[in-house]
């Protein structure tokens, strides 16, 4: 079914004396599948200064605490030292923990432990809000999987964590097959690679780090396309309260959602309004060539981060909008500036809203809370010299 969009954009700046600080006020509506005239509102509510320099910011649902969890990498610049926090219900840290190495993976456990592996070290380590080392815990991943070499996607972001089940913690981790990373554009590869599941539940014991051998997900069917060519296939994931394994992709217009009791599969229609033509063919011919791979970047429409919100049962999904690569005057965009927007699907999986949002909010930095989505503000974080997050209410009329 093609879904249709009469969308409506309005920025009005409003004075808040109590943050002190100019607002954005966001208006979407829109019609879509189970939604006609659905309206979506998002309207400021709230400012926060984080006192700490962070990068990698990610927020998913933590089954253990049956709640949003955010976290981030906090760095000192005085001391050239790093830390881990974790955030529950809150974009402020409820536990923090001193890392003063270079992260390869990491294993998020609770509010009282934290696990990580360096650069420098074969094994994992788990410590404690102090830094002290418990544990050291064995790491049994590399090795033949399905007859291929294989290792885990960075753990950490794509690792997320389950329950805990006789004093082990399980995860759901991201497979990625080390042979396709310079062979996703030969088919038969891709084809032979693709074929196979790529989420495996992984699970963490006092003292090792080991599979379940169970496996999960299938590659969309596109990607099984002799005519397809892409310049990312690697999927943006979430899990919901269903502990269902939620995933989107780069240039494909659906969500996909995985049942793991039976590993079944559905998708659903999910598409950018400001996606108006079939993607573009990528020249994997030219993939070395930086120009290239910017001009490309930047005419296209890409789908880079998705988000569960447990509190409202909504998914976000980031949306790139093309620029020119060139402007007028001969200097050039870079493609990570690109304008954004964000998709939102209800539990049901249908979309009822899509946002263009100003560039000074961060894509790269979004965080949910109960009160709803904190983006930090470019703008006001150059001004401050410190993240500045700004709390949006997001609501339907």
């Amino acid at each position: 079914m093609k879904l249709s969009y009469v969308c409506t954009y309005a920025k009005t700046e409003v004075i808040c004396l109590c943050f002190g600080i100019s607002f954005v006020l966001l208006f979407c509506s829109c019609s879509a599948l189970g939604q006609k005239g659905a309206t979506l509102k998002i309207t400021p509510c709230d400012t926060i200064e984080l006192p700490l320099k962070i990068q990698y910011v990610q927020s998913f649902y933590m089954p253990e605490y049956n709640t949003q969890a955010n976290t981030y990498f906090v760095y000192y610049p005085e001391t050239y030292r790093h830390g881990f926090a974790l955030c529950l219900d809150s974009i402020k840290p409820t536990a923090l923990f001193p890392v003063n190495t270079l992260i390869q993976n990491y294993l998020i456990e609770d509010t009282t432990t934290f696990i990580y592996q360096s650069f420098q070290d074969d094994l994992f380590k788990r410590i404690n809000s102090n830094g002290t080392v418990l544990d050291t815990l064995d790491y049994g991943f590399m090795g033949a999987m399905y007859g291929d070499t294989f290792s885990l996607s960075s753990l950490g972001t794509l690792a997320l964590p389950l329950q805990k089940i006789e004093a082990k913690r399980h995860y759901y981790a991201h497979t990625r097959f080390s042979k396709i990373m310079y062979h996703m554009e030969d088919f038969e590869t891709r084809c032979k690679l693709l074929q196979h599941l790529f989420f495996q539940d992984i699970i963490v014991s006092k003292d090792s780090v080991t599979s379940a051998q169970t496996n999960y997900v299938h590659y969309p069917k596109d990607y099984f396309s002799e005519k397809t060519s892409y310049s990312n296939w690697w999927p943006r994931i979430a899990i919901n309260k269903n502990l269902d394994i939620v995933t989107s992709y780069f240039f494909i217009d659906s969500l996909f959602v995985t049942h793991p009791v039976d590993n079944s599969q559905e998708h659903f229609p999910m598409k950018s309004r400001h996606k108006t033509k079939p993607n573009e063919h990528y020249d994997a011919r030219q993939q070395f060539d930086p120009i290239y791979r910017k001009q490309y970047a930047s005419r296209t429409v890409s789908y880079i981060y998705l988000h569960y919100d447990s509190y409202r049962d909504y998914y976000y999904d980031v949306a790139t909008i093309p620029m020119p690569y060139e402007n007028k005057d001969g200097t050039f965009n870079d493609p990570k500036d690109k304008p954004w927007s964000l998709i939102v699907m209800d539990g049901h999986y249908r979309q009822i809203g899509e946002i263009d949002m100003p560039n000074y909010l961060s894509k790269h930095d979004i965080m949910i809370t109960a009160q709803g989505l904190a983006i930090q503000n470019k703008i006001l974080s150059d001004e401050k010299e410190t993240p500045v997050y700004v709390i949006y209410k997001i609501e339907k009329q």
